[in-house]
């Protein structure tokens, strides 16, 4: 017997298919509603959005894909081929389009009134802003005239490759240079102090057009302090984890006001003002003394001067 029930199986899939492809446009559909974004769903390179229409025999879809971040991106209107299968009361549709674009794979479930779809739209970018809309077709013609549109963020990847760039830094900044992975509206470096009396800093970075280079300069530090730096990607409301971390010290800033007074005619007097920012003292160089007095002297900080005794006169 179950031989003999497969062509009668057989023909009403097959007159499914004919109706969803030549049946006029059903006057009780209406335009698709109650869009959704499953943010738990979400990833670097895809995510999943539900939406209801009304049930009518004869509907299939056209998912809009806009970049929001990068000009150079483009935007893609993907056009979706469902089947019916009534025996497991499920609309599928999935892409129908280039293999190298976004790709779309869409369940409905017809037995629900109105329909639920839900949509997987895959091979995206990390870190893009899409504006996303979806309209439905019934025998080729548009239903109603809303689409559905918002704005969906893919999550970011991690920037990788941050280093310091030695060379560029001061007494008050320092720069870093990262590889972006995907798409981000702009970077946040973070700087953290390693020392008790310095402040962490942040900074941000606008990546314009994703065309720029990825490098920034974090100011208003303090001389001589080390700084543990990361950087993070940010779209949207999402920012990606930080990087692996990169330390780097600022120049130190030398002490001032130095002055020199004579005692008498082997001794002399060395006095300054405390250096600004982050030191551990101070290194003292009498380059025409001899003996011990020519070696260096090195003093804790705090201290702000120092008398040379028996020294040559003349």
């Amino acid at each position: 017997m179950m031989a003999g029930l497969r062509p009668a199986v057989q023909l009403i899939l097959l007159t499914c298919l004919f109706i969803r492809t030549t049946t006029a446009q059903d006057p009780t559909c209406l335009p698709p509603g109650a869009l959704g974004v499953a943010e738990e769903q979400v990833t670097t390179t895809s995510i999943r959005v539900t939406f209801t229409q009304n049930q009518c025999g004869n509907v299939n879809y056209t998912i809009s894909l806009g970049p929001q971040l990068c000009s150079t991106g483009t935007a893609f209107s993907i056009p979706l081929h469902c089947v019916t299968l009534v025996e497991n009361f499920v609309d599928r549709c999935t892409s129908d389009g280039a293999l190298d674009s976004p790709q779309v794979d869409c369940l409905g479930d017809i037995s629900a009134d109105p329909i639920s779809q839900s949509c997987r739209i895959y091979q995206l970018d990390p870190g893009q802003i899409y504006s996303l809309s979806i309209s439905s077709l019934s025998a080729g013609a548009k239903i109603g005239s809303v689409q559905l549109e918002q704005n969906v963020v893919t999550e970011l990847e991690v920037p990788v490759n941050l280093t310091a760039m030695p060379s560029q830094t001061s007494t008050t900044s320092i720069t870093v240079g990262w590889d972006a992975v995907g798409v981000a509206e702009e970077f946040l470096i973070t700087a953290a102090c390693q020392h008790a009396d310095c402040e962490d800093k942040t900074s941000n970075f606008t990546w314009n057009d994703c065309q720029q280079d990825t490098t920034h300069t974090i100011r208003d530090l303090t001389p001589g302090a080390f700084y543990s730096l990361t950087v993070a990607a940010e779209s949207g409301d999402k920012t990606s984890a930080e990087s692996a971390a990169v330390m780097e010290q600022t120049d130190p800033v030398p002490p001032s006001n130095i002055t020199f007074d004579l005692v008498n005619v082997t001794s002399l007097v060395v006095s300054w003002e405390e250096a600004a920012g982050v030191h551990d003292g101070y290194n003292l160089s009498c380059i025409q003394c001899e003996g011990e007095q020519g070696l260096d002297i090195s003093l804790s900080r705090g201290e702000s001067t120092y008398r040379y005794d028996g020294l040559t006169r003349g």
